[in-house]
């Protein structure tokens, strides 16, 4: 099986000094064979019952801790004002009936092309989600809402496009739409994020993976230091993506790393 991929990582200066009160959040691994919840901090849901989908990675970021703020189940409220994301992975795809041992892994997080003057007032204040090659797989988030969804052909289920702050989920439904169909499979679910990546659909051979999430450094207290996004997951054998680093910084073993198959979450 196939790996997930690695989450993004950031460094910056936050200016505070009129600033009440922030909200620090800590991105979880996305799950194996997810039960039907998120991991905490958006990650799209990876397969279920009889598949072995991983899920997308929570995104870990800062959020001003007013009015505006809300968290549900893990999932924050698309109206909270971030003021820093660093991406989450996307899920790798799990070995299905006809599609066994095919490597499908998951985008890096934050690790797409960088935002430049052609995303308007976003110019140089954030950087798309990574993807696989693979035509049906979730794409990386960006900086507004698009049509990531991984695209199955025929009967076959679509992924759910990614949603601001929250990953797709896998092979859900029709054309990227949100759904709470409960049937998924095999599927990988996208990396949260400033728009989290698609989520993976299932095609008549095989399941597809998910698409890591977008970061985010644009809010006016930021001063950006340095950011390096997530690995993608291999395509040659079943490691995870590593996390992206930072000059001096000395990462914990596995912190933020992409989960290796059959464990195969962003």
């Amino acid at each position: 099986e196939s790996g997930g991929g690695g989450g993004g990582y950031i460094k910056a200066k936050i200016n505070t000094e009129n600033v009440l009160s922030i909200n620090l959040i800590v991105g979880q691994g996305g799950a194996k064979d997810s039960s039907g919840t998120n991991a905490f901090g958006g990650g799209g849901r990876g397969g279920k019952s009889n598949g072995t989908g991983g899920g997308g990675g929570g995104l870990s970021g800062i959020f001003l801790n007013d009015a505006n703020f809300s968290i549900t189940s893990g999932v924050i409220g698309s109206s909270s004002e971030a003021v820093v994301i660093s991406a989450g992975g996307g899920g790798a795809a799990g070995d299905g009936t006809t599609g066994a041992n095919k490597k499908a892994p998951g985008g890096g997080g934050g690790i797409g092309t960088l935002w430049d003057s052609t995303r308007g007032t976003l110019d140089n204040k954030g950087r798309d989600g990574g993807a696989s090659t693979d035509a049906k797989a979730g794409k990386g988030g960006k900086d507004i809402l698009s049509n990531n969804f991984g695209n199955s052909p025929l009967i076959y289920r679509d992924g759910e496009n990614g949603q601001k702050y929250r990953g797709g989920d896998c092979d859900t439904g029709d054309n990227g739409a949100v759904s709470a169909n409960p049937n998924r499979q095999y599927g990988g679910g996208g990396g949260a994020g400033w728009f989290g990546g698609g989520g993976g659909g299932v095609t008549t051979l095989y399941p597809c993976e998910g698409g890591g999430g977008s970061s985010y450094w644009g809010h006016s207290m930021v001063t950006l230091l340095e950011q390096n996004g997530g690995a993608n997951g291999s395509t040659s054998t079943s490691a995870g993506g590593s996390a992206g680093t930072g000059t001096g910084y000395t990462k914990p073993t596995g912190i933020g790393d992409g989960g290796t198959g059959p464990t195969n979450a962003g």
